[in-house]
């Protein structure tokens, strides 16, 4: 079915407001008193008729009149005298025959109880004649069905105000139809739940359970209901309504999930304990019929021992309900995203990043949480990647400590592994979360090959905390076992525990393989040493900034300070350790590290920030001002005052410093002043210079595009004076065109520039799909550029122009400043090349007004 909502919703309005029986009353009205009219119309030209009848025919008229008074007054005479003559004689029968009439009227009036029951059963007929379901004709109007569909409608629109207008009209409509009052008790729950106004969804659902006939919408409405009170937290209504869904259906599916739901209720509300529940989950387990259900029976289980505060058991059950089932992604998405959910809150943050990451995979978009998961997704990658690196390169520096024995013995341990793995590997695993390709890092991008024991985190976690257990947190170095004999022979003895088959086919070539990313040497071991203090520094902020976990973050820093004192975050590391402990009101701790970078670092912006708290306003003062002088530099520019441009440009040094922000912008715009004043080899030295003293900048590229172009080209593109001249654009009517509107002086913010003018589209050319992107042109990026594409050929385009100039306050607004161009492909190439408009100005003005 096509949900287009906008076009119903206009179909039915009109509808609606066209066969609206208050609005048929008025037009008979109307025709009514069109008929009294024409009526009078009549009469008054049968008067005029009338009067128009000459003098002589009103004569012979009353002639006529006369002769028949005169004809009728004789026969009256004569009947007179005859019944004057036969009175006597008729008097005897006239006695009689009145006597009969008197017997015959006290028989006519004695039955006054049977006139009642008539009049009784008019008035039920009456009634009967007036219920909405007793319409006089065969198919009832569709009025009032129309009107319920138009609230449908609204609700999909989420125009809440109007749905619940008509949902109420419908409501307090007497002579509504039966099959309408049914219909629209789940509208108006969908009403409520699309609001997620869950309680006050119950009370039309219960009434549409009452009012439909077919017990398999009993059962449906029964069934939501009873999800509703479990979300509320109503165990015994949600029981319930349960049962009332499992009586009603007769599909097994909805029988199963009432009856699962009913076992967990059951404990909830008290009726049952945890163990009974248990019991009877693991009974339904056993069951044939319910084998391809397994997978919510163990979500089930995973819930009630979650209730009962058994983490583990809870875990296990969701991994099994992972792997039994198979075509249900509904379930699979639950079962990730509790998993996720738990290894967040046991702070197991890699583990968490892959499940909110399989959760992903399988949740459907319109999920309400799935922009949630997606944030906590996207909010773990950076941990996890950072925690996996730490791990690898801690457990690649002590097998590089290892004698060659110890990395024989383990390296025939980890090919064993593999082959293992391999094997497994045949067969498709269900468990998403655990595959490598979910996880990020290093391990992420591994082949098969590379698949062994020190890629895998929760291995290396485990042998990590053995050896931490056994040894302790040792400083990485050479030599280490040294310091303790008697840790030396038990690593020996550990590792010949774990040494399956020392005797396996064991090549040199499968030892390269296995320890080539080992370090190797002491630059090596620097390098991995390197890795794992940007790896600490870099989770030591990121647990504060998007986690706000601050005990990690002073955990992790701490870390790194004890195993690599004086690293090269020291400072960032001791700021970030103060305003952790000031959040966690451990303020003599904070006070340490505030005296640390005092101490230490004293010329230091965070020093200045701890000592001085006006320090960053001022600082923002003094941005504003190198703001402003930058933009009154660019104006003089722009209006071709290159001298006292470039003389501004100069002073920049001594004003603000040779490292302010904005240095790249003011060295490129000095490059562009020398280009206008000092020629084209001056240009390109001051370019050059741009190029090596700003690397990875905006400025850096846009130099070497203007140095690119003036190795292609005779003459500066980008000098404003010279660029776009009139004579490369062409006039290329049935050629596709773009609209382009410059936003000057940065008076209007991009955002709110693109939201008018995608309003202004959707009001006055919807049908023509047009898309809006912006581009930055010349040197300054706080002038952007709007282009509006695409039209068809110069017409359409022009016509778009025409549009925009007599609907300005439609726009941007009379009062903004801006400009507005028709630009053909090409000629938009040829803009962007010279980074100008000067030409095209006049190109425009000549071929398009």
């Amino acid at each position: 079915v096509k949900k287009d909502f906008e076009s119903a919703e206009e179909t039915l309005e009109y509808m609606v407001d066209e066969y609206d029986p208050k609005n048929a009353n008025k037009k008979r009205k109307k025709i009514k008193t069109k008929k009294s009219k024409k009526q009078r119309k009549k009469a008054t030209a049968a008067k005029k008729k009338k009067k128009a009848k000459t003098a002589k025919q009103k004569k012979k008229e009353r002639e006529k009149a006369k002769k028949k008074k005169a004809k009728e007054r004789k026969k009256r005479i004569k009947d007179r005298k005859k019944k004057n003559k036969n009175r006597k004689k008729n008097s005897k029968k006239k006695k009689s025959s009145k006597k009969k009439t008197e017997k015959k009227e006290v028989i006519v009036n004695t039955p006054v109880p049977e006139k009642k029951k008539e009049e009784k059963k008019e008035v039920e007929k009456k009634k009967d004649s007036e219920s909405p379901d007793k319409y006089f004709l065969k198919h009832k109007p569709v009025f009032q069905e129309g009107v319920l569909w138009l609230a449908r409608t609204y609700i999909e629109r989420d125009r809440f105000d109007k749905a619940s207008r008509l949902i109420d009209k419908l409501k307090r409509n007497p002579k509504l139809f039966d099959n309408v009052r049914r219909d629209l008790a789940p509208v108006e729950a969908d009403f409520y739940l699309k609001q997620k106004k869950y309680e006050q969804a119950i009370a039309p659902l219960e009434r549409a359970i009452e009012l439909t006939k077919k017990k398999r919408n009993k059962a449906r409405y029964a069934y939501i209901v009873a999800q509703l009170h479990q979300k509320l937290g109503h165990g015994e209504p949600a029981y319930a309504y349960f049962k009332k869904a499992y009586k009603y259906s007769k599909n097994y599916e909805m029988r199963f999930s009432s009856l699962l739901n009913m076992e967990q209720n059951a404990w909830l509300n008290g009726s049952a304990t945890a163990e009974q529940t248990i019991a009877k989950l693991n009974k339904m387990l056993k069951e044939n019929k319910n084998r391809e259900y397994q997978d919510q029976i163990h979500y089930a289980l995973a819930k009630v021992y979650l209730k009962n505060n058994n983490t583990k058991e809870a875990i296990a059950n969701l991994q099994l309900s992972l792997n039994k089932s198979e075509a249900n992604p509904a379930q699979k998405a639950e079962s990730y995203l509790l998993l996720a959910q738990l290894y967040y809150q046991d702070e197991d943050y890699v583990a968490s990043k892959n499940y909110y990451d399989s959760t992903l995979t399988v949740m459907a978009k319109t999920d309400d949480r799935h922009t949630e998961a997606q944030k906590y997704a996207n909010s773990l990658t950076d941990i996890a990647a950072n925690i996996q690196i730490i791990e690898l390169q801690d457990s690649l520096l002590m097998i590089s400590e290892m004698s060659p024995e110890d990395k024989r013995k383990l390296a025939a341990k980890i090919k064993k592994e593999e082959l293992a793995l391999a094997a497994l590997n045949k067969k498709p695993s269900k468990n998403i979360a655990k595959s490598s390709k979910f996880r990020p890092g290093p391990s992420a991008r591994r082949t098969e090959k590379s698949t062994w024991v020190f890629y895998d985190e929760k291995k290396v976690r485990k042998g990590k905390k053995a050896f931490v257990k056994k040894w302790g947190r040792r400083k990485l170095e050479d030599d280490w076992r040294r310091s303790n004999r008697r840790g030396a022979s038990s690593l020996d003895d550990e590792i010949e525990e774990v040494v399956v088959d020392e005797g396996s086919d064991l090549t040199d070539e499968d030892l390269g393989r296995i320890f080539k990313d080992v370090p190797k040497d002491a630059a090596q071991k620097a390098k991995a040493k390197g890795k794992i203090k940007d790896a600490m520094y870099a989770l030591g902020t990121l647990y504060r900034d998007r986690l706000s976990n601050h005990k990690k973050t002073v955990e992790i820093l701490g870390e790194l300070e004890n195993r690599f004192p004086g690293n090269d975050h020291e400072l960032n590391a001791w700021y970030y350790q103060y305003l952790s402990y000031t959040d966690l009101s451990k303020f003599p701790t904070a006070k340490i590290y505030k005296d640390k970078v005092t101490g230490k670092y004293p010329e230091s912006t965070y020093a200045k920030v701890l000592l001085d708290p006006s320090y960053m306003s001022n600082l923002k003062d003094e941005k504003n001002s190198l703001d402003n002088y930058y933009k009154d530099t660019y104006a003089d520019f722009t209006n071709a005052n290159y001298k006292r441009a470039f003389e501004k440009v100069g002073k920049v040094k001594e004003l603000f410093g040779e490292k302010n922000p904005l240095q790249p912008k003011f060295a490129l715009l000095s490059s562009m002043c020398i280009g206008n004043l000092q020629g084209r080899e001056q240009y390109v030295k001051a370019l050059k210079e741009v190029v090596a003293k700003f690397p990875k900048t905006q400025e850096q590229v846009r130099a070497k595009e203007i140095l690119r172009l003036l190795g292609a080209l005779k003459e500066d593109p980008s000098i404003p004076k010279e660029g776009g001249r009139k004579g490369k654009f062409k006039l290329q009517p049935k050629k596709v065109h773009y609209t382009i509107v410059i936003l000057k002086n940065g008076k209007i913010e991009l955002g709110d520039a693109k939201i008018k003018v995608s309003n202004y589209n959707r009001e006055f050319h919807k049908s023509e799909r047009l898309r809006i992107s912006n581009i930055y042109l010349g040197a300054d990026t706080d002038t952007p550029i709007l282009v509006i594409r695409r039209f068809k050929n110069q017409e359409k385009a022009t016509s778009y122009y025409s549009g925009i100039m007599a609907n300005k306050d439609k726009f941007l607004g009379d009062n903004e400043d801006y400009e507005v161009f028709s630009v053909t492909q090409h000629n938009y190439r040829e803009i962007l090349k010279a980074k100008s408009l000067d030409g095209y100005r006049e190109f425009f003005e000549e071929n398009y007004k």
